[in-house]
């Protein structure tokens, strides 16, 4: 989820509705050129991101359990002992 909300305040810096109330032109086309630059680089950030995981995801071998392979946090029996030790044994 993108905080489109804030990061849209933020791009015209803090001033109280008195404020906004009579910024000029200048500054509306300003403020909003920087809140489109910013979600560029969101959105570029997070394009990056989906595209590393997708390539990790089809470079998992083939087989007959979705979770075959080995990723960043380890296989499902290190997640398994992750819980176990931070939680206890199960009963």
């Amino acid at each position: 989820m993108m905080p489109f909300a804030n990061l849209f305040a933020r791009s015209f810096g803090e001033k109280n509705l008195e404020e906004l109330k009579n910024i000029s032109k200048d500054e509306v086309s300003a403020g909003c050129q920087l809140f489109l630059n910013c979600v560029k680089a969101m959105f570029e950030q997070r394009r990056g991101k989906l595209r590393n995981q997708t390539s990790k995801l089809q470079a998992l071998p083939e087989g007959d359990s979705k979770f075959g392979g080995v990723l960043e946090g380890g296989n499902v029996d290190d997640f398994h002992r992750g819980i176990a030790e931070r939680l206890g044994e199960s009963l």
